[in-house]
């Protein structure tokens, strides 16, 4: 062998010896908490540009700690109250500061109460992955211990035939989970994520949900839905909704927490002193979207919440917002995030007691 090749070839041995080390050393791949091949964004600081999905958008910052966990706390034993969700409640393209959990902290705040809000929403996520996450995510995070566990949920579960992936919180694919593995292990490979996104911070994929039309019209229906039909046709889906609603609460009681059971609405429809609001098409007809089922399904997540003696929000119910307060059809606005903390401030604050 020529000098020169014999002394890149030990070049390159040495250098895969010493990265071999520092993954042994620094890594996760020997750890009792290694996150495997879950999906879980961890350690990461995003930036977006959400100029083109509402007004005011401009660049956004979404950062997740190293448990994979949105907000700011000095420990997993000191959250006063641990968010589950879907996209909705993760918000990945509203900033750190614009959440509906952070907003949430400064009302208590000006009340004069200091409280702390993890947010562990996850995209696409049902109550079925909700469940999951009680059993391969949170006991990963070393002393665990919120007072509350709020969960923001009936969306995604409108759809729960779709992809598992979200509610696994593990890719169909081998290639996938091979990437993810490395992702949740390697120090290396966090390195190159830090490195990227500050070279990458300025850019964006736009790929939440689905658009809204700006609607210039909205009225109420002359008749109201036939919910008693509707709720006949989908009595298997509401059944095995509400059942998964109660075991959330017992999973959330098994980890020393209080229970919050929240509903949501969507921007097909908007609430107006307890009736929908629907959407004027072209030819005068007034359309309210997926009301019906939403309403159904959220009706099942309150009789469960009350069965079981927790605390229930019914802000799909009680909350108004407004077009503006959507940038699609079901994520909100900055807008309609702190609206929607000014409520959950308004019904929690008199039940959070803080030291």
């Amino acid at each position: 062998m020529r000098p020169f090749l014999k002394i890149c070839f030990f070049n390159v041995f040495f250098l895969l010896i010493v990265l071999l080390l520092v993954e042994a050393v620094f890594g996760n791949w020997f750890s009792n908490q290694s996150y495997g091949a879950m999906t879980i964004p961890r350690n990461v600081t995003w930036t977006f540009d959400a100029t083109q999905l509402y007004d005011k958008g401009g660049l956004v910052t979404y950062h997740r700690d190293d448990h994979g966990l949105r907000g700011q706390y000095p420990s997993p034993d000191k959250i006063t109250i641990l968010t589950i969700g879907g996209s909705t409640t993760d918000q990945r393209y509203i900033d750190d500061h614009d959440t509906w959990q952070n907003k949430l902290v400064e009302n208590f705040a000006q009340a004069g109460k200091k409280i702390y809000i993890a947010n562990a929403g996850v995209d696409g996520q049902s109550t079925r992955g909700h469940l999951y996450s009680f059993d391969i995510w949170f006991p990963l995070i070393p002393d665990l211990a919120p007072q509350y566990i709020l969960a923001y949920i009936g969306i995604n579960d409108l759809h729960i035939e779709l992809k598992e992936e979200f509610d696994t919180m593990k890719s169909n694919s081998f290639k996938y989970q091979i990437y993810h593995t490395i992702r949740n292990n390697s120090i290396l490979f966090r390195a190159f994520s830090i490195i990227k996104g500050i070279l990458q911070a300025n850019q964006s994929k736009i790929i939440h949900g689905t658009s809204q039309e700006s609607v210039r019209q909205w009225a109420f229906p002359e008749k109201d839905p036939d919910l008693l039909s509707l709720e006949k046709a989908n009595q298997k889906r509401l059944m095995a909704y509400e059942q998964r609603v109660r075991k959330l609460i017992s999973k959330i009681r098994a980890l020393g927490a209080k229970a919050i059971i929240t509903t949501q609405n969507r921007a097909d429809y908007h609430m107006r002193n307890g009736r929908p609001l629907g959407s004027v098409d072209q030819n005068g007809t007034v359309t309210l979207g997926l009301y019906g089922m939403q309403t159904l399904f959220n009706q099942r997540a309150m009789k469960a919440c009350q069965d079981m003696q927790a605390i229930c929000l019914d802000a799909g119910s009680d909350l108004e917002l407004s077009e503006e307060d959507f940038y699609d059809s079901i994520h909100n606005t900055p807008s309609g995030a702190n609206k929607l903390a000014q409520y959950l401030f308004k019904k929690l604050e008199p039940r959070i007691s803080t030291p």
